[in-house]
């Protein structure tokens, strides 16, 4: 079992499509191979001195003065590099540094090739994206895994030694194609990078495998494999003369047979690099210095300016989308069922078409487990084929809809999307076992999905304000209320049966708020173009605790409302952008809609994935570059 888990834990760095071939590669174990001889390095790097023994690297002459790009192109095995990296340079150097990380879990060369190249339409706003931020960067610092490099008439067995079992081919020769694929790539750096001078880094990955390889009695043949991996890129490297930094070095001596584990340089979960690990690579990466790598002559021409894109997110990701539904009964509400349809990165099926979503695809889990966003299946029918493309699961509740006037479906709502949120945790369908992280989810909705959005972010309703409302609303309330508002005071009528169906263990109280309809596991919500004011009040939004987007259109009749409910969010970390000129009705815009989805990508991804280099594209900065965009409440020319 131990050496099970391990191998799971490990297997984020692996690409679906190659693990799915692993079992046929594994049950013949070919003939012990030999790495290729190590190239020597201009300069060695001294592993036993202790940081900050080294004197600091000055500025170039012919770098920029106050400010530098520093883009990390990875796998899962960069992450946190680039912030270590980061807050060196500036200590160093004394820039500011401004980091684009473009780090995803399972990320193979093939991929970043394709997506230089434009040569994949389901990476073109990735790809856009990377380009763009290469366009800028003075410092680059890459590594890609082999995974998706594969010749085929040089099957490549590294993916074995994953799964503890020996490669059946791991020779030199077949990496070839993945020195090939690294070389193209570091040419497309240059092109894009127009002959500007370039702090250009590579590197290779450690082995977090040394005791489980030793256990399994495959020490040898993998530590060969890893050698072999390590000098392909190394290899690639030296055809632009980029500095190569071996982590494998670093990480597990130069006889590779320490377990990086033992000095603290591997988190709790195998496989991961520690902060103190990524300290250590960014110093690494000091010593060998800030000296720029100039093109070769002869390689390629800078290529054609690229268009900016106004709103880079709203383009596809990397993944494919798939969907499945399943439904489950709360016993808690006298067995009240709810339906939920899920959304979530796919397999393309063989001779299938490409669609933009694919009903019961198999699942990626290249990037396993993705954050998750939950709302009603109606908001999700709109925004869930964009997010799941950049690396997140959806789930929604079928058959919530609309209502005339508030009623039980403002309790109803809110609660079977948490009952939702718990059956996708704890009882997911089989074909979706670990692909769905839970702990780190979000909540969206539109309209009438926006008051349940609100819900879920920590407002409590308050029984006094609303009731102090019927039958005549104060002035606050009459002046936001208009033919959209679900505001009726049936439920005050009704009181008691309103109560008791809500149940007592959201109704009971000590301060005179009911308890929040939310879940610790949602840290981020945007409420889009929503209501509530009158069922929440002053004291109800100040409850709001987590980070709060709001998205809502001027013309919106909702809109004074929406103003209203920010104001008062409890919340420190809240933001409202403004859509000028469109109406309620903007969510039936794939324009306006493909800009939501924008935002929601850059909010949750920095929020849930982790993405600081996301929270630009939602930020007032960002914002201000766009005419017909405001920066919070709308207030006219």
């Amino acid at each position: 079992m131990k050496k099970t888990l391990q191998v799971l834990s490990i297997c984020i760095l692996c690409l679906v499509p190659l693990l799915a071939a692993c079992g046929q590669e594994e049950a013949a174990i070919g003939p012990a191979v030999s790495p290729s001889p190590p190239a020597s390095e201009p300069t060695p790097i001294p592993l036993t001195s202790t940081p900050g023994s080294s004197p600091a690297p000055s500025r170039p002459p012919q770098m920029p003065e106050t400010e530098w790009h520093l883009v990390v192109i990875g796998d899962s095995s960069l992450g946190g590099l680039g912030e270590a990296l980061a807050s060196r340079v500036e200590n160093e150097v004394g820039v500011q540094v401004v980091l684009r990380n473009h780090v995803l879990g399972g990320l193979g060369a093939g991929r970043v090739l394709r997506a230089l190249q434009a040569s994949d339409p389901a990476l073109k706003s990735w790809g856009e994206a990377l380009a763009n931020d290469l366009q800028q960067a003075e410092v680059v610092v890459m590594f890609v895994n082999p995974l998706d490099s594969v010749d085929p008439g040089q099957p490549l067995g590294v993916a074995a030694c994953f799964a503890g079992q020996a490669p059946a081919s791991c020779s030199p020769e077949t990496f070839a194609q993945y020195t090939d694929d690294m070389k193209a790539i570091w040419a497309e750096i240059l092109a894009l990078r127009a002959g500007q001078p370039t702090i250009l880094r590579a590197t290779d990955v450690y082995n977090p495998l040394v005791s489980p390889w030793r256990e399994a009695g495959v020490f040898e043949a993998c530590t060969e494999c890893w050698e072999n991996m390590s000098q392909a890129a190394r290899l690639a490297a030296e055809a632009y003369n980029i500095p190569f930094l071996s982590r494998y070095d670093a990480f597990n001596g130069t006889s590779h047979d320490e377990d990086p584990r033992e000095k603290g340089y591997i988190l709790a979960d195998g496989e991961h690099p520690t902060e103190l690990a990524n300290e250590f690579t960014a110093e690494l990466l000091s010593r060998i210095g800030y000296d720029p790598v100039l093109p070769p002559a002869g390689t390629m021409a800078p290529p054609d300016a690229l268009e900016p894109v106004p709103f880079p997110l709203s383009e596809p990701g990397t993944y494919l989308v798939g969907a499945r539904e399943f439904a489950a009964v709360d016993a808690s509400r006298d067995g009240r069922k709810v339906g939920v349809r899920v959304w979530y990165p796919a397999v393309l099926p063989k001779d299938a078409a490409k669609k933009r979503v694919i009903a019961l695809a198999d699942p990626d889990r290249s990037g396993a487990p993705y954050p998750l966003i939950v709302s009603s299946a109606k908001m999700g029918s709109d925004l869930a084929p964009y997010l799941v493309t950049h690396g997140f699961v959806w789930a929604g509740v079928t058959r919530i809809d609309t209502y005339a006037q508030m009623n039980e479906q403002m309790v109803d709502q809110p609660l079977d999307i948490l009952f939702a949120l718990d059956q996708v945790a704890s009882n997911p369908p089989e074909e979706l076992e670990g692909m769905i992280d839970a702990e780190h989810a979000g909540a969206i909705g539109y309209s009438f999905d926006g008051y349940n959005a609100l819900a879920l972010s920590g407002a409590r309703i308050d029984p006094a304000h609303y009731l102090a409302q019927c039958p005549e609303p104060d002035a606050t309330t009459q002046a936001i209320l208009s033919s959209m508002s679900a505001f009726g005071c049936d439920p005050a009528g009704a009181w008691d049966e309103f109560t008791a169906h809500a149940g007592e263990a959201i109704t009971a109280s000590e301060d005179g708020l009911w308890q929040p309809m939310t879940d610790a596991r949602i840290r981020a919500v945007m409420p889009l173009a929503g209501e509530g004011w009158w069922l929440f009040g002053e004291r109800g939004l100040a409850a709001v605790d987590r980070p709060i987007l709001i998205l809502v259109a001027t013309q919106d009749e909702l809109y004074p409302e929406n103003a209203l409910i920010f104001e008062h969010l409890g919340t420190p970390d809240k933001r409202l952008i403004s859509f000028v000129g469109p109406d309620h009705m903007m969510v039936f815009d794939p324009e306006m809609v493909a800009r939501m989805a924008h935002f929601a990508v850059a909010f949750f991804g920095t929020h849930l994935q982790g993405r600081e280099d996301l929270a630009w594209y939602f930020s007032e900065e960002f914002v201000s570059q766009h005419g017909d965009l405001a920066w919070g409440v709308y207030v006219g020319e």
